[in-house]
Order: structure tokens, then C-alpha cells, then sequence
């Protein structure tokens, strides 16, 4: 191709408030896949070939790419980029629109690219009320930017330009006055009118909603009672399967569930339960006795004539529950986490030679495009293996790995074959162990874009996730990039997370703005960041939070690691610990509301503890004992010295007890 080359920046948005404007799950998914594919389009047009970051294979992909690019009309190519990010925005909202029942999506046979978006625009103008069509197409945010470049500038230089540029342009903050008129607004974002809504059971049309308003009588269980959304949140609600991410209540029961359904008696007996109700979508929450009820019916559209023999056979559920020492857990974890001092990362700041090649500025221009070239593919193997081992979906055999170009080269990467290969303190039994633990779902990922990650998280499995999530990231990012000679890093790449425990029925925003809140908490523990932050959200109003670095320093060893052993101490009902140590240093030690700091010698509070986690041993025989008590013993202490403040301590050991609490074989609903 003939003409100039560029540097080419494009972004789209809103990103974090439309992701996070989401009352169910699928919400959440749905506006995380959305803009994917938005961005999926605009890099389609842009030429893969092109793109520097991020890895064009990634499936999920951030919501802004950098391309070097060679045309002769810089603005004519950025505008035809532009017109296929919108185009494939107008022909999602479509198809979700098609979904609830309220247009007819063209057919796409015998049109070419451009045909097909004109038809989608003049299909969008029939959608009805009005308003549709100006909402839809005043949502999405595209910004670009050019820089004139070739391979003898300053490439270091010009990637610092392109970003002030983008900002500036963003700072613009040019909008379209949409005229709505004075009604109820979005059950969703709050802004915009609610054009679509439900009735309620009384028949009754929603308070203030506008006069020509679309009543929603299809797949009627996604919309709650006289809920009403704008045209972009009904995008979101319907977009894709219908049954296209778990609820609350799934991820909560996961574990349980799929216990019971390696059995092929009680996978009758849930089958039977299910069966029960007359709808295409199953709701997980009426596993939960507490839901069996005419007004959680009535709200969800259920019929209460099945209510009785739903009450009946919800018996047989339980006792499979009981029979396999199962419990109706409900709560769940979310994760949340950033890459940090990603933007210092990208730009080439951390590379530790760069300084040294200024006078070379060919060479320095070229090590920093290697560098992001390989730091995209670095991230685009970590989030294809976070979010395999989190669905529980990581492909074993070739054909599947055939399928997902990706895995090709994850299979293939010798960091990948480290991570999963047996370690030299491992057992060949736990080796075992542990590599069948792959096939395990623990939960569910939201989206994977590498530096970046959002995911639900079944409680039964929450610390090992977050240990296996960190190391994966040390081995499969961090440690190929600094082993490389081109690429010695001033400091090594980490991330921080912030995750929320929370209960299934608990607000989906308040549980996401407790996560982001959390993250931002981890970030600021001090300058090198690298840490987690924990919350629980407790049914009773009351909030629980810890705080810690990822890695104890002396020794390297994963803290989250230490807090597991606590938990599986807790939770051997035979030679554990029972809880009282945890009450009586927190009733002797805590000083609230004078220091965060430490009011006693070191070696005081360490001596008591260990006499009182000797004395809340469930095991009575000494002899055997001492090992096992040690090993306890040094995991506390390791959290009691590595913690920020002694509140973080004390938080931390009352997380445990929650944990132990909810996940014992006591039974319990």
C-alpha cells in the first residue's frame, strides 16, 4: 500500500459505567461483549497485520487498539474504522431487538458490507417508539487519533504524543442533545428515558413512563414487574443466548451442583425440580427454600399453581443436599483486577536499558515495539489461561486445541508447560491432584483482557483461584519478559485485585462498586502496589475488609496461601482448630478507634497466640500433633507480621471464620 505511515490510536465508550449499570449477571457479561465486539469490527477494518496492541487473537479485547498503518488519506481510513465500530454496534442492537420481539433483523444474504449497514440503519428507523433509533445511535463514543511516523523517529517520543492526543480529545467531551421528553427514566443507567417495560401483576403500566412506551410480552422473565429500560440497557438484557451467563445464585451453588450431578440419582431428582417450572430459563434461586414463596412467584412471572408441588419435590432436593454433606450456600466471590502502572508498562519507562539508546534512536524505537508486541502476546496467554482455568474449560485434547487459534500457542508456550508441569516439591499424587483440579469449574469470567480481569468465583474454590490467578501471571507475563535479553524490566510486572464476597441476593451494582472500591484500596498500600484487597459483604449490613501484599518478602511464598492453611485448619472438625483464639487475641489485642498501629511488643502478641491456638487444638494427642501445629502456628504468624495494620490482621483471621462458617459440613439452610 502506498502513502505515509501513522501511528493510528482508537477507543471506544463508555467502558466502566456500562459495563457496571447491571442489575443481573448477564448485564454485566452482556456489556463486556458488546464492546468486544465492537472493537473486534473496528480492528477488522484496521487490518490484524496492522495492530501493535493489544494481541489481535485475544478473544476478549480491551476497548482501544494501536495499529501502525500505511494509507494515503489518514482521515478517510480512520473514518471508515469509525463507521465499522458504529455499524457493528447498530447491527447488535439490532439483533438484540429482534431477540425481545420488536423489530425484524435484515437478512444478510446477498448484501455486501456497505449494503448491510444502510439496511441496518433504515431497519432501525421502523423500531418503535421512536426514541429507539436516537438513543441507539447517540450511545456509543469513538475517539482516534493520527500521528505522522516512520521507522528513523523517536518511537518512544511518539507513543507519548498519541497518548496526550487521545486524552486531549476525550477531554472534548463532544456530545448529541437528545430532546427526551420529561419521564421515568432507566431502571439500568438512570439517564435515559425507559422506552420498553414490563406491567406489573395488577396490570397496572409502570409510574411515569412515557405514553408511547413498547410493553416487553416476550421471554418476559429477563424484565422484573414494571421494571422499564432504555433501548441500550434492553440491548444489554437481551443481547446474545438467552441463557448466556450463570446468576448470582449459580456461582454460589456451583460446587453443590455439580457434586450432585456426577451422581445420576440426584441429577433425576434436579432434573425433576426443574422441570417443574413452565419456563425456558431456570432460576437458581428457587433452590433456596426461602424463594418458594406466592410473592417471589408473582414477581417472576411463575406460576403459583406449581408452587405446592415445587415446595414437594424441593424436599427431595434438600435431602440429596444433606445425604452428600452439601450445603445451600449463599454467597459468592467477584475478582477484579488491573495490571499495575500499566501505562509506564506500554510506553517502554520500565525497560531498563532505554535510557542508554537514546543516541540510537532507531534501535530504541524498535525495542519498544518489540517490547509492546510482546508484552500483547505475553497478556493474550494469560487471559486465555485465566479464563479457561476459571470456567474450568482449559482444552486437553488436540481437537479442541485446533479450534481456538489461541490455545495453539498457549499449548505450545514453554511458560505454560512450566506452570502446569510438576513442581519439584510436588508429590506425584498431588501433582495428580492438582492437574485434574484443571478440569474443575470454579466459576465464571466475565472478561479477560489481559492486564485486565473481572470474574465470578465460587467460594469453595476463592483462595486457590487467587493463588493460581497471581502465580499465572508471574510465570506466564513477568518472567518470559524479564528472562529475555532485549527486555530487562527495571521492576517486576504485577497486578492488583480487589475481591468482594457477597450474598446472592445483595444489589449486583452495590456488590461491583465494592470491588472497584476494593481494587483501588490494594492499589494505594504503597508505591510498588502489588496486593489484594478482600471484602465481605455480610447479610447484616456489616462489611469485613483485609488487606495485604501478594508475596511474603523474605520468602516469596503467596500470603492468600497462608490464608488458606488457616481456613483448612478451621475446618477440620477432627485435628483443627476450633475459633475461640480468633475471638479471644481480637478481645485482647484490638484497640479501635485509638491506633491502627500495633499497641503491644511483637514478641507479646506472638507468644500469646501460640498458647492460644494450643489451647483451641482439637487434637489431643501432643505427639502427633506438634508437626501439624507448627505449620499452623507459622502461617498466623506469618500473616500477623506481614499484615499493613493489626486491623488487617484481625480482619483477615475473621474472613477464615466467616469462610469456615459457611462452608462446614454443618448443615443449614
Amino acid at each position: 500500500m502506498s502513502g505515509n505511515q501513522y501511528l493510528f490510536l482508537f477507543t471506544i465508550g463508555p467502558v466502566q459505567s456500562f459495563i457496571a449499570q447491571a442489575r443481573k449477571t448477564r448485564d454485566l457479561y452482556a456489556g463486556s461483549a458488546i464492546l468486544g465486539e465492537i472493537i473486534e469490527a473496528a480492528i477488522d477494518t484496521a487490518g490484524k497485520e496492522n495492530v501493535i496492541i493489544p494481541n489481535p487473537d485475544l478473544k476478549a479485547k480491551p476497548n482501544r487498539f494501536l495499529a501502525k498503518i500505511t494509507c494515503e488519506n489518514p482521515r478517510k481510513f480512520a473514518e471508515k474504522v469509525e463507521e465499522s465500530a458504529r455499524a457493528g454496534w447498530i447491527a447488535i442492537a439490532l439483533q438484540s431487538l429482534k431477540n425481545v420481539g420488536v423489530c425484524q433483523a435484515p437478512e444478510t444474504s446477498g448484501f455486501n458490507e456497505e449494503e448491510m449497514q444502510l439496511l441496518d440503519y433504515r431497519k432501525l428507523e421502523e423500531v418503535t417508539p421512536a426514541e429507539t433509533k436516537d438513543q441507539i445511535e447517540d450511545f456509543l463514543e469513538v475517539y482516534w487519533v493520527m500521528l505522522e511516523y516512520d521507522d528513523t523517529a523517536d518511537y518512544h517520543k511518539r507513543y507519548g504524543e498519541i497518548q496526550k492526543m487521545l486524552a486531549a480529545v476525550k477531554n472534548t467531551r463532544c456530545f448529541k442533545q437528545i430532546n427526551e421528553v420529561a419521564a421515568r427514566k432507566c431502571s439500568l443507567d438512570g439517564a435515559r428515558n425507559a422506552l420498553f417495560y414490563r406491567k406489573r401483576a395488577d396490570s397496572a403500566i409502570p409510574s411515569y413512563i412515557q405514553r408511547n412506551a413498547c410493553e416487553i410480552t416476550t421471554e418476559k422473565h429477563l424484565l422484573n414487574p414494571g421494571e422499564g429500560l432504555s433501548a441500550v440497557s434492553l440491548v444489554k438484557r437481551f443481547y446474545g443466548h438467552m441463557n448466556v451467563f450463570p446468576s448470582t445464585a449459580a456461582i454460589a451453588l456451583l460446587y453443590a451442583l455439580e457434586q450432585l450431578k456426577s451422581n445420576k440419582s440426584d441429577q433425576e431428582i434436579l432434573d425433576v425440580f426443574k422441570k417443574t417450572f413452565s419456563k425456558k430459563s431456570f432460576d437458581e434461586q428457587l433452590y433456596y427454600e426461602e424463594n418458594l414463596t406466592n410473592n417471589y412467584f408473582l414477581k417472576h412471572g411463575y406460576e403459583s399453581s406449581c408452587l405446592d408441588r415445587a415446595k414437594m419435590r424441593h424436599e427431595q432436593v434438600r435431602s440429596s443436599f444433606y445425604a452428600n454433606n452439601l450445603k445451600f450456600l449463599k454467597y459468592y466471590a467477584v475478582i477484579a483486577f488491573d495490571g499495575d502502572d500499566m501505562g509506564k508498562v506500554w510506553s517502554g519507562d520500565m525497560l531498563s536499558d532505554i535510557s542508554g539508546l537514546e543516541q540510537f534512536q532507531a534501535e530504541a524505537s524498535k525495542r519498544i515495539q518489540e517490547f509492546q508486541q510482546q508484552l500483547a502476546y505475553r497478556l493474550g496467554i494469560f487471559a486465555a489461561y485465566a479464563k479457561a482455568y476459571l470456567n474450568g474449560n482449559i482444552p486437553e485434547s488436540e481437537e479442541k486445541i485446533k479450534e481456538d487459534d489461541i490455545w495453539k500457542e498457549v499449548q505450545r508456550d514453554q511458560a505454560y508447560q512450566r506452570l502446569i508441569g510438576r513442581r519439584e516439591d510436588e508429590t506425584e499424587e498431588a501433582y495428580e491432584s492438582r492437574l485434574e483440579r484443571y478440569t474443575y469449574q470454579k466459576g465464571k469470567t466475565v472478561y479477560a483482557g489481559g492486564d485486565d480481569f473481572l470474574g465470578f468465583v465460587n467460594l469453595y474454590y476463592l483462595f486457590e483461584v487467587m493463588s493460581e490467578l497471581r502465580l499465572a501471571y508471574k510465570v506466564l507475563v513477568y518472567e518470559p519478559l524479564h528472562s529475555n535479553d532485549n527486555f530487562r524490566l527495571v521492576k517486576p510486572l504485577t497486578f492488583s485485585a480487589g475481591v468482594v464476597i457477597a450474598h446472592y441476593k445483595e444489589p449486583l451494582g452495590e456488590v461491583l462498586h465494592h470491588v472497584r472500591q476494593a481494587e483501588r484500596m490494594a492499589k494505594g498500600i504503597d508505591d510498588q502496589k502489588d496486593a489484594f484487597s478482600l471484602v465481605v459483604m455480610k447479610s447484616s449490613g456489616q462489611n469485613v475488609s483485609v488487606r495485604y501484599k501478594w508475596f511474603q518478602p523474605d520468602t516469596g511464598d503467596i500470603i492468600i496461601e497462608k490464608m488458606n492453611t488457616v481456613l483448612a485448619g478451621l475446618l477440620n472438625n477432627e485435628s483443627g482448630y476450633s475459633n475461640t483464639f480468633i475471638n479471644t487475641i481480637d478481645r485482647l489485642f484490638r484497640n479501635p478507634g485509638v491506633s491502627e498501629e500495633l499497641c503491644y511488643p511483637e514478641e507479646l502478641v506472638g507468644v500469646e497466640l501460640r498458647r492460644l491456638i494450643a489451647r483451641s487444638s482439637k487434637n489431643k494427642e501432643p505427639e502427633e500433633a506438634t508437626t501439624g501445629f507448627e505449620s499452623f502456628y507459622r502461617d498466623i504468624d506469618c500473616l500477623f507480621k506481614n499484615a499493613v495494620t493489626m486491623e488487617d490482621f484481625f480482619s483477615c483471621l475473621h474472613v477464615c471464620d466467616f469462610l469456615k462458617k459457611e462452608l462446614s459440613d454443618e448443615q443449614g439452610n
